[in-house]
């Protein structure tokens, strides 16, 4: 005799997959938006730029909303079956495969996204380093030219006298 909860365990394992499938898109609207932000990082400059950067913020934060929602109810749904699955592993195997392909995806893509904002924050520290680094130079550059200035001049009154 067939088990009465297998149509049940069917129907959510669809829906899980459905989930993981919006995930994906999720997270690809995400990278998106991160390569945009790349973009006008990389080719705008004053209050544009700031208008866009905070606008795709505030875009991918709502799209990251939606994603936490939808981990939140995978969790909850598969932690109402996750047991009857397991004791029907055999019954679902062709089932799991394709969640476990699609975990993999949105695994992949969560990666790559991690990987892209990874590289922006060093690019804005590289650039954050370069222009102490040009500061280190002026201020350098400034007692350069009053010491040769004091030199010349014979003339202290840099020293605060």
């Amino acid at each position: 005799m067939e088990n009465p909860n297998l149509p049940e365990i069917k129907f959510k394992m669809r829906f899980l997959t459905d989930i993981l499938e919006r995930k994906l898109d999720f997270l690809k609207q995400i990278y998106g938006i991160t390569e945009n932000q790349e973009l006008f990082e990389k080719t705008m400059s004053g209050e544009d730029r700031e208008v866009l950067l905070r606008e795709a913020v505030r875009e991918k934060q709502k799209i990251i909303d939606e994603l936490i929602a939808a981990d939140n109810t995978f969790i909850r749904v598969f932690g109402e079956f996750k047991g009857e699955l397991n004791r029907n592993r055999d019954k679902f195997k062709d089932d799991i495969k394709i969640m476990q392909e699609k975990i993999r995806l949105v695994s992949d893509m969560d990666f790559k996204i991690r990987a892209k904002e990874m590289r922006a924050k060093q690019g804005i520290k590289v650039q954050n380093n370069v222009f102490q680094e040009k500061i280190k130079t002026l201020k350098s550059s400034k007692s350069y030219i009053i010491n040769k200035y004091k030199k010349n001049s014979g003339k202290s009154h840099f020293d605060g006298d």
